[in-house]
């Protein structure tokens, strides 16, 4: 039985087919049949398995996304707060200057 991987070649060389009856009826009913097979020969509980495992990888991946986001903002509010106490720094600074 083709993997996955057999079967995307021999689609592309399918699609990618130049010459003139290149792609006959038993070339691609071939193809048809491997992809079938292939697919038949999947358990329902692995085809499962995978959605619930992509479902996971794209929850996880929100999460440190949102995570982030998060550590983004505190960064800019944090800049903010020493840009403010920089700014109130200097005016104290300048005003005991001019009290000597």
């Amino acid at each position: 039985m083709k993997t996955f991987e057999q079967l995307k070649q021999q689609a592309v060389a399918i699609r990618d087919a130049v010459n003139k009856n290149e792609n006959s009826a038993e070339r691609v009913g071939a193809h048809l049949l491997d992809t079938v097979e292939k697919m038949e020969s999947l358990e329902i509980t692995d085809v499962a398995e995978a959605v619930l495992e992509a479902e996971a990888a794209a929850a996880e991946a929100k999460k440190q996304a949102d995570i982030a986001s998060q550590s983004g903002e505190i960064a800019q509010k944090a800049k903010e707060q020493g840009d403010i106490a920089e700014q109130k720094g200097n005016e104290a600074d300048a005003a005991a200057q001019r009290a000597k």
